[in-house]
This record gives structure tokens, C-alpha cells and sequence, in this order.
């Protein structure tokens, strides 16, 4: 029986306690902590405040890591929190089961998001500090970098794909979360970085200028 199905059937055996005077009673055992632990953890607010709080420390984190450079930071942690938002709404969209586990799935799509996103970000800004015009620059991230993130997303959302035909139920409810999440977030990374790292490219300062006698470079590759 699903956690929230179990829940429901305690709180009506609940309601049917009526001890006698001086009497006390109460619903005890691991089904009754598990629900309870259920009831409590996997809800959607919780959920939203586990992302909430994953996103803040990333980008915190982010922040330190280049040296307080907010061009650098927001072009690596725009695209997880967008697309992390995504796949959060079609998780709430589609009704799918949640449990104690899935609390820990929004820190786990932001930290898998991340890694392709700064991959990303920083592939580009070594093409651009070589030469390379923008559009010239992304086609090499993408067919060197994105080819390798691409490849890592698809072996992880296998991976975690495993866990959707396991005859647990929580196991079997987080492995589909995952994968769904997992998906969406990354298919997010992908689509959202180029734009996001020309965007904030314009915002800062100007990118910096090619090596002495290479001019501007474009890739025929």
C-alpha cells in the first residue's frame, strides 16, 4: 500500500479510538511512522523548500568558487534554477507519487544540473578568451562538452531508471520521480545555457581579447 493510502487508513482508525475515561490510546509501529514520516516530509512544501534551499547553497558555492564573478556565476546558475523549476512543476503537474525519499530528489537534480551547467559555462568562456565569436564558440561546447554531458545525463537517468521496476513501492515511486526530473532538468540545462551565457556575456564586462595575431577565430570543424 502507497505511504499516502496508509496514512489515510490510520487517521481513520484514529478517529475510531474512544478509550474510557482514564484511559489513553494510541496508533504506534513502524506502519504508523513510516505514514506519518510520509505525511510530513513528502509534501509539496517540503519539496519547494528542499529546492529552494539546494538552489541558494549552489549558487552560494558557485560564488565563492569564481572568485565572487557574478557574470560567471549567474551564467552557470540560471539555467539550474529554471530548469529545475521545470521539472519541479511537471513533478506537481502529473500528480506523482511522493515520499520521504523524493525530498532528497531536488537536491540531487540541482547538483547533477550543476556540474553540466558550470561544464558548459566554463567550456565556452575558454573558447571565447581564445578567440572564438560567440556562435562559433558554442558549436564547440557543444560538440565536445555537450556531447560528454549528454552521454553522462542519459547513463544517470538509466541508472536511476532501474529503480522504477523494483517491486518496493517507495523505491519503485522515487526511481520514476527521478528519471522524470532528471530529464527535464537536463534537457533544460541543455536548451537554456546557450542563451543564458550570451545574455550574461552582454550584461558584463567585454569578453577578452584574442591572442595577439589570431584575430577573430571561427570554427570550420
Amino acid at each position: 500500500m502507497a505511504l499516502d493510502r496508509q496514512q489515510r487508513v490510520i487517521e481513520a482508525m484514529r478517529s475510531m479510538l474512544h478509550p474510557p475515561r482514564g484511559v489513553r490510546a494510541q496508533l504506534v509501529g513502524l506502519a504508523v511512522l513510516a505514514a506519518q514520516a510520509d505525511a510530513s516530509v513528502a509534501s509539496a512544501g517540503g519539496r519547494l523548500l528542499a529546492l529552494l534551499v539546494s538552489v541558494l547553497a549552489v549558487t552560494a558555492v558557485l560564488l565563492v568558487a569564481f572568485r565572487g564573478d557574478p557574470r560567471r556565476t549567474l551564467s552557470a546558475a540560471i539555467p539550474v534554477i529554471l530548469a529545475s523549476g521545470w521539472s519541479g512543476l511537471l513533478v506537481f503537474a502529473t500528480r506523482i507519487t511522493l515520499n520521504p525519499m523524493s525530498v532528497t530528489l531536488g537536491c540531487l537534480v540541482v547538483a547533477i544540473a550543476t556540474e553540466c551547467s558550470v561544464l558548459l559555462s566554463e567550456r565556452y568562456r575558454q573558447q571565447r578568451a581564445a578567440g572564438y565569436d560567440p556562435g562559433p564558440a558554442l558549436g564547440i561546447t557543444y560538440r565536445r562538452t555537450g556531447a560528454a554531458v549528454a552521454a553522462s545525463a542519459v547513463t544517470a537517468i538509466a541508472g536511476f531508471g532501474v529503480l522504477a521496476v523494483s517491486d518496493v513501492r517507495m523505491l519503485a515511486d522515487f526511481g520514476l520521480v527521478t528519471v522524470l526530473d532528471l530529464a527535464v532538468a537536463l534537457v533544460g540545462v541543455l536548451l537554456l545555457a546557450p542563451s543564458v551565457l550570451v545574455l550574461t556575456e552582454r550584461l558584463g564586462a567585454p569578453p577578452p581579447p584574442p591572442p595577439s595575431g589570431e584575430g577573430q577565430r571561427a570554427d570550420v570543424q
